[in-house]
């Protein structure tokens, strides 16, 4: 049986096309931004999609000022576990709201991140959660100084001022070393990669500073940044008969390819070479023996950067920007030496956990 004659029948392109004068391709160019129309043939094409009422997708409803209900995530990398986590963390943030995230990677190159945020904002997106390739690049500063509320996360943007949540990496990192230094160790060596980038900058700040305390002289190498790199320095390494008794990670990267050379070279841990990581991930515990770490939040990072996404995209009026460094967490096993007391081969960290703060960004307020 037909439908009924007297049953609403739902708008169409065709009728807003019929309603304005023009043809249903003009239509859908006006809807989907397209840039070569003339202004008065695009106001004809507004002003029928408002007296009739036609809002049967996103597209439409942006074009009549209202949300698009969707938000932009651009990360560096989808492989790694640690962006991943912050995804999963932002995406079932954002469907609690009822929101759409659209995920793009960067691959760390600032011009691909550039280009992905500028399809972003062609979406019509009305946030945007951001893990910069580059935090000092220029291009950012006109980002934040648009009217798409944008948040950053892991690493504070440098070019403008910008609502950041971070993890804390400088005092775990410090209380890391000072636990490999209670151990016994000497010559503990930091290793990792891209030490101008603002969590390195911490993490090695935070080993500087233990080492200093305790009299000894830093050990820092940060051109590891491949295997091969790691490799040659390993090698050059157990050459010399002043090798480390203990080695302090930058990164998972890092620990990773260590821990592929130790299996290659035959070195024991903990016995001839102790380890503790920054970064804990799923295999880190599975490990023989199993990897002392410092763990960060990282869901939690992707859960408080959406709920600040959301808070300002509330208000109307520009919030000042606002950095909230979340805590880091030592879980001690037995790569550093300690001896595992529970199932799980985790002893209690010798620290406290540091308070969540949050902290000026350039002399503006900033809120807890």
């Amino acid at each position: 049986m037909g439908l009924s004659k007297n049953r609403t029948r739902s708008v169409t392109i065709a009728d807003v096309a019929k309603e304005a004068g023009v043809a249903p391709m003009t239509v859908s160019r006006v809807i989907n931004g397209y840039q070569h129309i003339k202004p008065a043939t695009a106001l004809k094409v507004r002003e029928a999609i408002e007296r009739l009422s036609y809002s049967p997708n996103p597209a439409a409803r942006m074009l009549m000022g209202q949300r698009s209900n969707s938000i932009g995530l651009v990360i560096p990398d989808l492989k790694n576990p640690f962006f991943a986590v912050v995804a999963d963390a932002v995406q079932m943030a954002a469907r609690e709201k009822g929101y759409l995230v659209w995920m793009v990677a960067s691959n760390t190159d600032v011009q691909v991140e550039r280009r992905e945020i500028e399809k972003l904002l062609s979406y019509q997106v009305d946030g945007i959660l951001l893990i910069p390739s580059d935090p000092e690049h220029p291009y950012l500063k006109g980002l934040l100084e648009g009217e798409i509320p944008l948040i950053s996360i892991d690493l504070p943007i440098k070019s403008g001022i910008a609502d950041a949540v971070l993890a804390e990496n400088r005092q775990c990192s410090q209380q890391a070393v000072e636990h490999l230094i209670s151990h016994g160790h000497k010559s503990i060596l930091c290793l990792g990669a891209w030490p101008n980038l603002f969590t390195m900058e911490e993490r090695i700040a935070g080993y500087e500073a233990a080492m200093k305390n305790a009299g000894m002289r830093p050990w820092i190498i940060t051109d590891a940044h491949d295997f091969a790199s790691a490799k040659n320095i390993l090698h050059r390494l157990w050459r010399n008969k002043n090798r480390p008794d203990a080695i302090f990670t930058l990164n998972q990267l890092t620990t990773e390819m260590l821990l592929t050379l130790f299996d290659e070279m035959q070195i024991v841990i903990p016995d001839q070479v102790a380890l503790l990581a920054f970064d804990d991930f799923p295999l880190a515990s599975l490990f023989k023996p199993k990897l002392s770490v410092v763990r960060q939040p990282a869901a939690e990072l992707g859960r408080r950067a959406t709920q600040l996404l959301f808070e300002k995209m509330e208000f109307k009026e520009k919030l000042p920007g606002v950095r909230t460094t979340l805590p880091s967490e030592l879980i001690l096993r037995e790569s550093c030496g300690c001896k595992a007391t529970s199932s799980s081969g985790a002893v209690s960290a010798h620290y406290p956990r540091p308070a969540e703060k949050a902290r000026k960004v350039r002399g503006l307020k900033s809120y807890a």
